[in-house]
């Protein structure tokens, strides 16, 4: 039975250590090719092959590191000019509110991964998976009972509902009261400042009483008018 032989393969330091020794010419091929087991013609091979390229060596210029480099070049444009287009489409993003940028996610997809499109819209990957926790039994209670009772009293504070809801029996206090007021948009009603607000445009009537001495009794009269609230 006829053995396959494998076919050897040899480094390129173990080749020019070799074509070295060769070119030097102080032991034949012979000689090199018992001392590595190699063929002499395959030493002659690499001894050739030194002596054609040998000049390489000595040039500046090189048609693959050229190349490799007008390569490397273009790459860099591209990554510079990529990195302007990322800028550009993030601060354009920006406008966009924070819910309407996190419905642009797509966590289906592996590439973006969701960690770099986060990056890419700005959004917090905390927030992407968030679930708000609803209001309790007793929150939602109070602000049916906050709804009924500004149809009857829309003067009323914070205080004055916080003494309300402690009287009804719950346990709340003033921060609270106040996030929940928020919840329901209250909006006391009150006399602010500057409750008369003059027409530009409308006639403004002379002061009769300028230069006007008073000095007896039902010469001048005064009407005033105070506000009040009415059920």
């Amino acid at each position: 039975m006829k053995v396959k032989k494998h076919r050897r393969n040899y480094t390129a330091q173990f080749k020019s250590k070799v074509a070295l020794e060769a070119h030097e010419g102080c032991v034949s091929a012979l000689v090199i090719s018992k001392r590595y087991g190699i063929h002499p013609n395959l030493i002659c091979q690499w001894k050739k092959s030194l002596v054609e390229n040998s000049h390489c060596l000595f040039e500046d210029s090189h048609p693959e590191k050229d190349d490799r480099d007008r390569q490397i070049e273009a790459l860099n444009k591209k990554v510079e000019s990529l990195s302007k287009d990322v800028e550009f489409l993030k601060k354009q993003l920006v406008d966009l509110s924070p819910n309407k940028r996190k419905t642009m996610i797509n966590k289906e997809v592996k590439e973006p991964s969701v960690r770099r499109q986060c990056d890419l819209l700005s959004v917090c990957r905390r927030t992407l998976y968030y679930k708000p926790v609803g209001e309790s039994d007793e929150n939602l209670e109070i602000l049916l009972l906050l709804d009924r009772q500004y149809l009857e009293t829309p003067y009323y504070g914070e205080r004055r509902l916080l003494a309300l809801l402690r009287e009804k029996g719950y346990n709340i206090n003033i921060k609270r009261v106040r996030r929940l007021m928020r919840i329901v948009r209250w909006c006391t009603l009150y006399p602010k400042k500057r409750t008369t607000q003059p027409d530009r445009k409308a006639l403004k009537h002379p002061y009769l009483l300028r230069d006007l001495t008073v000095d007896r009794s039902n010469l001048v009269w005064a009407i005033d008018i105070t506000p009040t609230l009415t059920h």
